[in-house]
């Protein structure tokens, strides 16, 4: 019997792997194609975000295409890590716990602090009215995130826990 516990997180890693290419490709692919678009969503808001460079046209360009491209390379990490979970290697299940703990640390730490941040600006009334749905749209994808990386973490941690069957040894 295979180790269910391990082909859940693998085929949940590869899923995750999927959405992110999916994402950074996209993301990386409009922000580099479609400058005009960024000039367009900063325009109303120049006198307010004209102080601020990294909210200026150039630098969002290069922080969502560095943004894209470290997504590009996590999800290639992601699917192969999933692929060598498929063949029951413990290493791979070791270097995903990692990685899934590490992303659990950047979601909690990092993304859900700005975001509740990025909130109370906006209730404060610093922030244009646009912003309400893009906060309330990522606060949600950080609790959702949150539920996936726990469900992976304690799926490998239960794949770690079940020995793989000894393999019958051949008679001479």
């Amino acid at each position: 019997m295979q180790n269910a516990p391990a082909k859940r997180a693998a085929v949940l890693m590869i899923a995750i792997g999927v959405l992110i290419l999916g994402v950074s490709f996209v993301s990386t692919m409009f922000a580099l194609l479609q400058p005009d678009w960024i000039d367009a969503q900063l325009k109303p808001h120049h006198e307010a975000l004209s102080d601020n460079p990294l909210l200026q046209r150039p630098a969002l360009t290069w922080l969502i295409a560095i943004s894209g491209g470290m997504g590009l390379i996590e999800s290639g990490l992601s699917i192969g890590l999933g692929l060598y979970i498929l063949r029951a290697k413990k290493w791979a299940i070791v270097t995903s716990l990692v990685l899934t703990m590490l992303r659990l640390a950047i979601v909690v730490v990092l993304t859900v602090p700005l975001t509740l941040m990025l909130f109370l600006i906006y209730r404060n009334g610093d922030l244009p009215p646009e912003w309400s749905f893009a906060t309330g749209f990522t606060f949600c994808g950080c609790v959702t995130s949150i539920g996936v990386l726990v469900l992976l973490a304690v799926w490998l941690m239960q794949a770690l826990r079940i020995e793989p069957e000894p393999q019958p040894t051949p008679s001479s």
